[in-house]
């Protein structure tokens, strides 16, 4: 997703670019674009912490795909504890996957994060509608399982 503008992002990294400090990390949670126009388009990365095997976790990143979100998946092996490691207690003290850092927004809970991508990137409501029935619906579907499988 790119989103515009950037603010004091692009002045310090042209500022930076100028100076020739300026460098470009695969770890960076923004990268700058310059459109043939003269603009620029900030990208801001969506980090998912995710586990391969975990249903919740693929539902997330299907619907990702489905609404074009790009997502940074950062793997979290539960049995090496990478769950309890102090950075990412920090941005989930409950120390769940699947955990979606949307540029400092954190949010946990596979269902909370599926309509939250929804809402924030979705291109219409043919997914989530905003229409409180057939919300309703969708949602009782997303919810059928919570008192049986999980």
């Amino acid at each position: 997703m790119f989103r515009s503008p950037c603010g004091g992002i692009i002045l310090a990294l042209l500022a930076l670019e100028r100076s020739g400090t300026a460098s470009t990390s695969s770890s960076s949670p923004t990268q700058i674009a310059l459109l043939s126009s003269g603009f620029f388009l900030c990208k801001m990365t969506i980090d998912l912490y995710y586990l391969p095997a975990s249903a919740p976790c693929r539902s997330i990143m299907l619907l990702a795909k489905a609404i074009g979100v790009e997502l940074n998946l950062k793997k979290t092996v539960l049995t090496n504890g990478d769950h309890l490691k102090p950075e990412f207690l920090k941005l989930n003290p409950q120390h769940c996957i699947p955990t979606l850092d949307d540029n400092g927004f954190a949010l946990w809970e596979s269902r909370a994060i599926l309509a939250y991508l929804q809402s924030q990137y979705g291109k219409d409501e043919s997914l989530y509608p905003k229409d409180p029935k057939k919300r309703a619906v969708v949602d009782q579907r997303l919810y059928f399982d919570m008192g049986t499988l999980y």
